[in-house]
């Protein structure tokens, strides 16, 4: 998409030079530290902040599809605090329905968000506070990976076509940091989980109390999966109450609300309270919790009370039937797959 003002401009010789600098300090950053130490949300807020000012723009901002659901601004850098902030912001609406109303695969170029008669793009021009736009798509192989932002917020500007090859350019060196990371993280994340279920096991075979066999265990899952807190909760004979037998939380979490909300009602529950967990155990199934799917009452006490962003709860079942119920928090937002749906604990 191209919307032009009447008159061109180019860039003048300093200004190539610049730009050319540029790009070779952020390939140079990629060569050096990549293969060593692969630190890519640190890399991402030095790209944003060099391309924002060589680009000499009001603000630069990085969208990231969060599993291809919805885009949010992970990384930002503002010319100064007078400029609105965008990050954060979450735009509800996954690639694919994005590109049924823009060509996100190539460069968009809107000298003037006033003259646009889209729709879609005024409202988001207004609520971020952007005059001018520029949006170059980072791209590995057919999956747009996420979009490079660029914004004027009190005037018109006229994107050069030097200015957008020179992004471009800059966005396939972006995706080599990509794919060195996504190894890197899978490689880090099997062998964390690979060494966390070694030590289960050998807290299994090594001992023959309960209580500190389920509290060793819901240790190392917290550190498995990176969650704030953990907690196991085990039926009674009838299958109608449920009470805590063990609460864990990660080094340097401290859930005090959590446990002066377990003090207060105490640590046995009737499960008939609460359909969601009778209906959890009936069916046995693992459950991935945001907050965002909750209603606005239930989300409140989840954020303030729980301290929570996400959650997990997974059935514990001995012998094929439910012995009781394993739940993870999380404080920020994280993607959960199924990673403990099939937990089992030696009977007691």
């Amino acid at each position: 998409m191209k919307i032009e003002l009447a008159e061109e401009q180019t860039l003048t010789l300093e200004r190539k030079i610049q730009m050319h600098e540029a790009r070779e300090a952020i390939i140079d950053r990629l060569a050096r530290d990549l293969p060593e130490s692969i630190e890519l949300e640190r890399f991402l807020n030095v790209v944003v902040s060099e391309l924002g000012r060589m680009l000499q723009a009001d603000r630069c901002d990085l969208l990231q599809f969060n599993d291809g659901n919805e885009l949010r601004i992970s990384h930002e850098w503002r010319r100064d605090n007078k400029v609105p902030s965008s990050k954060g912001t979450v735009i509800p609406i996954n690639s694919e329905k994005l590109s049924d109303r823009f060509d996100i695969r190539k460069p968009i170029k809107i000298n003037d968000t006033a003259t646009t008669k889209d729709p879609t793009l005024k409202f988001f021009a207004k609520a971020l506070g952007t005059r001018s736009l520029l949006v170059i798509p980072i791209i590995k192989g057919e999956t747009v990976l996420g979009l490079i932002g660029l914004h004027d917020t009190k005037r018109p500007r006229i994107w050069l076509d030097e200015e957008v090859t020179f992004l471009e350019s800059i966005a396939r060196h972006l995706v080599i940091g990509y794919q060195y990371t996504n190894l890197y993280v899978v490689q880090e994340r099997e062998s964390r989980r690979t060494n966390a279920l070694l030590e289960i096991a050998n807290t299994l075979n090594s001992h023959s109390d309960f209580n500190e066999v389920s509290a060793r265990v819901i240790e190392r899952a917290i550190t498995l999966v990176g969650a704030d807190y953990g907690a196991l909760g085990v039926l009674d004979e009838a299958g109608k109450k449920i009470s805590l037998a063990s609460f864990k939380s990660a080094e340097g979490i401290k859930p005090s609300r959590v446990l002066k909300m377990v003090e207060s009602h105490g640590k046995s529950l009737n499960i008939d309270t609460f359909a969601a967990v009778s209906e959890l155990i009936r069916d046995g199934k693992t459950m991935a919790v945001s907050d965002s799917q909750l209603p606005l009452p239930i989300r409140l006490l989840f954020n303030t009370q729980l301290g929570g962003k996400a959650a997990l709860l997974s059935p514990v079942r001995v012998g094929g039937s439910t012995f009781g119920l394993l739940g993870f928090v999380w404080s920020k937002e994280t993607s959960l797959g199924p990673p403990l749906s099939e937990t089992s604990f030696p009977p007691r």
